[in-house]
């Protein structure tokens, strides 16, 4: 992903449920770059250090780390006045993002902030004969994930081991007749946090459609092997978007049907327990969006009148009885979820009704996170795992958007009750894999390339658009871009 310049106020704005919360704490304004006048906070660990971006005195969007309590630093660049962007950043310090070269092309790169002032950044390289890489996510303990692109445009999913430069090239599909990959490209999606992760993704077949795919490393010089994550039904199309560290894996499948199901397999990659129902109602269009350690998930689906809503699934002992409890709602036309913590507390945002959005955190009851003073919108886009640092933006009184935080208890949220089910027929959906559709009337789209995207935390990006201060909820929604193709995946609303 490429930082941007732009001249007017970004609004920045997308996903989330219903929620509890012990208290309501104030959000703190982050601070801005010397001449800068925006931020944006896009991951934070569980020390309390996070990264975003923020715009400089030249108007340019770039890097920034903010150190627990203290103000924004920037990032250095690969070359002078070269522009770079901060993806995301692990509980040893370490941050991935990608940077411009001499030649204006983007790499990935790591800084450390094992020091007070954040390292010069580590190029990262592609594999041998590929001419084009990119990070993506970055693991606890350094490991950064990503993809690597040669010269012919064959993509494939790599990950740059802890203090190593040179990429692992993750294996692909396949082997087809005549010994051609049955994939034709990978993606990661997320990682666990150990030195030698668990990765989930997606590869495209050569076929046609998707699968959604488990690599494992052999503990044979650092080597992988990828499994194929079973589908719902033959032939359909699955996306694996979230792992924890017990080796669960959380997603969502299509069928012919049209409809799209929440999945999860369990470790042993052979249980498949398959949500489609919330509160009773058979709903449409069911997304997961995050998985905490303990195996709940969170996501976001279509209701009966066509509006978004977040939900909640908390595993059980039979995975045949299990369902969903609804998020909740500020009285607005649409919720959304960005990540759930361990201690089970789910973040996003929310519309209310007089239509601001606005940040959310919550269990088993939404609370409205609020506003800098004199503010209108906010958004949480990230929290730590542990549930206790949480990161987003706020606009201020003067309508300008702010990097933000709270710090929070890590207490055990209370969950919502959830309806036990009988088993029932399955619906799905179709997962978008050449354009972008448009969820609430079903009409394929392709997504305008006006809009530009800032990467946070598993891949996941916010939609950001120049506009004048104030917040139009039918306008912004959390989606997806791939880093291969830069096919967008998700919920369009109103554009």
């Amino acid at each position: 992903m490429s930082p941007y310049r732009f001249s007017s106020v970004a609004l920045v704005l997308a996903s989330i449920g219903s929620f509890p919360v012990a208290t309501s704490a104030a959000w703190s304004d982050m601070g801005t770059l010397p001449q800068g006048d925006i931020c944006i906070g896009m991951d934070i660990n569980d020390q309390g250090n996070a990264v975003g971006t923020c715009r400089d005195e030249d108007e340019d969007l770039v890097p920034v780390y903010w150190p627990r309590a203290q103000p924004p630093r920037l990032l250095p660049p690969l070359e002078a006045d070269a522009l770079c962007d901060a993806e995301a950043i692990g509980n040893d310090g370490t941050i991935a993002g990608n940077c411009q070269d001499d030649d204006g092309e983007f790499f990935p790169v790591r800084w450390s902030t094992a020091t007070s002032v954040p390292s010069a950044p580590q190029r990262l390289s592609a594999l041998p004969l590929h001419v084009k890489s990119g990070s993506v996510l970055v693991n606890h303990l350094g490991i950064v994930a990503g993809y690597s692109i040669s010269n012919a445009g064959a993509i494939r999913a790599v990950i740059w081991k802890r203090d190593q430069v040179s990429a692992t090239a993750l294996p692909e599909l396949g082997p087809l007749p005549p010994l051609l990959p049955a994939s034709i490209g990978c993606e990661v999606t997320d990682m666990t946090n150990g030195a030698s992760p668990l990765i989930t993704g997606v590869c495209s077949l050569r076929v046609g459609g998707s699968v959604a795919v488990r690599w494992v490393p052999t503990g044979l010089g650092g080597a992988y092997v990828v499994h194929t994550l079973r589908p719902l039904a033959p032939d359909s199309s699955c996306a694996a978007i979230a792992i924890n560290d017990s080796g669960q894996v959380a997603g969502h499948c299509e069928s012919a049907a049209n409809d799209l199901a929440a999945v999860r397999w369990e470790s042993d990659g052979t249980m498949l327990a398959v949500l489609n129902r919330v509160e009773g109602v058979f709903p449409q269009q069911l997304q997961v969006i995050d998985m905490n350690a303990s195996g709940r998930i969170v996501g976001q689906y279509l209701t009966a009148s066509g509006r978004t809503s977040a939900f909640v699934w908390m595993p059980v002992e039979n995975p045949d009885l299990e369902a969903a409890a609804d998020l909740g709602n500020l009285g607005g036309f649409s919720t959304s979820v960005t990540a759930i913590a361990d201690n089970n507390a789910a973040i996003g945002s929310a519309q209310d009704d007089v239509g601001a959005i606005r940040a959310v955190i919550g269990g088993a009851t939404l609370i409205d996170l609020g506003t800098l003073p004199g503010g209108l919108a906010s958004q949480a886009i990230a929290i730590s795992d542990s549930g206790r640092h949480l990161v987003g933006i706020s606009q201020n009184a003067e309508g300008q958007f702010r990097a933000v935080r709270q710090e929070r208890s890590d207490k055990k949220m209370e969950q919502p009750s959830v309806p036990r089910k009988e088993p029932a027929q399955i619906h799905y959906s179709v997962l978008s894999s050449g354009s972008g559709r448009d969820m609430v009337g079903g009409t394929t789209n392709t997504y305008r390339t006006m809009y530009q995207f800032f990467t946070f935390k598993r891949s996941k990006t916010i939609a950001v658009r120049a506009k004048s201060a104030y917040i139009d909820a039918n306008l912004w929604s959390l989606i997806r871009q791939s880093p291969m193709s830069g096919i967008l995946v998700g919920r369009k609303d109103g554009i």
